[in-house]
């Protein structure tokens, strides 16, 4: 059962955190997969988790941090016996521009050199800043209902702090702790023709294994389907095509779509609402 300690979002909902623990189960659990627009940073305050990002497992810990980039599909493997214990942050790197214009540049960079640095172990965090960044977002967050410029601010802090770690040439990330090459190769390629019409056996054949293997690899080691990842990406492309002004009916056809009325199914069932409630 989870308990929520403290939650919080602004009225635009750009910027969402929340301290959650959830209580000992007796068996291992599996959040997800999911995937946000936003990025997440989550700080973890508990043992025993397996974190998988875009087929990348990561064994991780109490103290350790990661960053997910927007649109990246991610699940949580909680073993049992844990509690888990969490600092969730889901923020949009374009909504913090009107607080700090002028330092635009660096959000922008930020972005960039998050790419491949997914993991913050704990020794590094609790020798930089970043520690005392998230003690004060954790302890000091404002009451839920007030959209306010000073937490927005810790929000961009944050940014500016783990801009500076990710700068950095001696700090030591953690690597994954397995990585399926098949996997891997599956998301490039599915990556590389988004936009096409692909299925199973294309995909198989191009990548030399026969569709069972395909399928077995990728299920063990993304906790879903390779069509279940391939029509979510192609969703969430689509998704923010039209937060960018591009017309329902335009994004459909733009990544791959020949039916409108699948892309509708497919869109609604993966975001939760159809194409036209879709805030541009």
């Amino acid at each position: 059962m989870d308990n929520i300690i403290k939650r919080y979002n602004t009225l635009d909902n750009s910027i969402f955190f929340h301290h959650t623990v959830s209580g000992v189960s007796e068996n291992d659990r599996i959040y997800g997969p999911e995937s946000h627009a936003q990025f997440e940073i989550l700080y973890l305050l508990s043992d025993g988790i397996e974190y998988v990002i875009e087929g990348e497992h990561y064994n991780v810990n109490r103290g350790d941090a990661i960053v997910v980039l927007p649109h990246e599909i991610h699940t949580i493997i909680r073993k049992g016996g844990y509690n888990y214990e969490r600092l969730v942050i889901v923020f949009d790197v374009d909504s913090l521009y009107n607080l700090v214009s002028d330092k635009s540049e660096i959000l922008e960079l930020f972005t960039e050199k998050v790419k491949g640095k997914r993991v913050i172990p704990k020794s590094v965090i609790d020798a930089s800043p970043l520690k005392d960044v998230f003690s004060s977002i954790m302890n000091d967050v404002l009451p839920d209902k007030y959209c306010g410029f000073s937490f927005a601010s810790k929000i961009f802090n944050l940014a500016i702090e783990l801009d500076k770690l990710l700068s950095s040439t001696t700090v030591e990330l953690l690597t994954p702790t397995s990585v399926d090459p098949l996997t891997i190769q599956a998301i490039k390629y599915i990556e590389k023709h988004l936009t096409d019409e692909l299925n199973l056996s294309e995909i198989a054949k191009c990548l030399f294994v026969s569709k069972s293997t395909l399928c077995h690899k990728f299920k063990s080691n993304m906790n879903m389907t390779v069509n279940q990842y391939y029509t979510t990406k192609k969703i969430k492309l689509a998704e923010e095509l039209i937060k960018n002004g591009v017309t329902a009916n335009e994004a459909c056809f733009r990544v791959g779509y020949t039916s409108y009325l699948t892309f509708y199914y497919n869109y609604k069932r993966i975001i939760g609402q159809p194409p036209s409630q879709t805030k541009k």
